[in-house]
């Protein structure tokens, strides 16, 4: 994310490509703007200013929002421990930008599971994911954004991995073309 003013030439073309990827039905997912003590500025960040682009954000283990993350964050998603270190063991670092590849990774299992299991997508990708991650968001405490990803990943509580099945019938809102979304998006 970058902050300017959204009339900057570099911003006006860049929201030219989006809303051209946008319109050709591909997701976009950015890591939410870090809040700086020394930031003065009120111009919105960009890519995550756009409504095209959801703004992903991090929380940690306990789903409490990261003190870092920006008021623009769409979502929150695990942010530590998802990275793993120079030793190849997991590293707390991790951030916005690991949230946001956890955001992607999610959204492209959650595809390629719909397309194995033969359905049809009839619903706008960013839409459909909208409904998605919105039906597994979780309310806890002052995070109210969280999107637990256990409740995608796990049949039950053993924590076991599902069939391509049941993460297809956790999507049903991307397959039954549902417009709703519980996205807070409202730029």
């Amino acid at each position: 994310n970058v902050q300017r003013n959204e009339n900057h030439p570099d911003i006006t073309s860049l929201l030219e490509a989006v809303r051209k990827a946008s319109n050709a039905n591909i997701l976009m997912y950015c890591a939410a703007s870090n809040t700086k003590a020394t930031t003065k500025s009120n111009d919105p960040y960009f890519p995550g200013g756009f409504n095209e682009v959801t703004a992903i954000g991090a929380a940690d283990w306990d789903q409490i929002r990261k003190p870092y993350v920006g008021g623009d964050a769409d979502y929150l998603f695990p942010g530590d421990y998802v990275l793993n270190g120079p030793d190849g063991k997991p590293t707390k670092e991790g951030g916005n930008s690991a949230a946001t590849a956890l955001a992607a990774g999610m959204a492209a299992l959650i595809l390629f599971c719909i397309k194995k299991s033969g359905e049809e997508i009839r619903t706008p990708a960013r839409t459909g994911m909208g409904k998605v991650f919105g039906d597994l968001l979780r309310v806890s405490g002052e995070t109210v954004n969280f999107v637990d990803i256990k409740n995608l990943v796990s049949q039950n509580s053993d924590k076991s991995w599902p069939s391509h099945k049941a993460v297809v019938d956790r999507a049903q809102s991307l397959i039954a073309g549902s417009t709703e979304s519980k996205t807070r998006k409202t730029r």
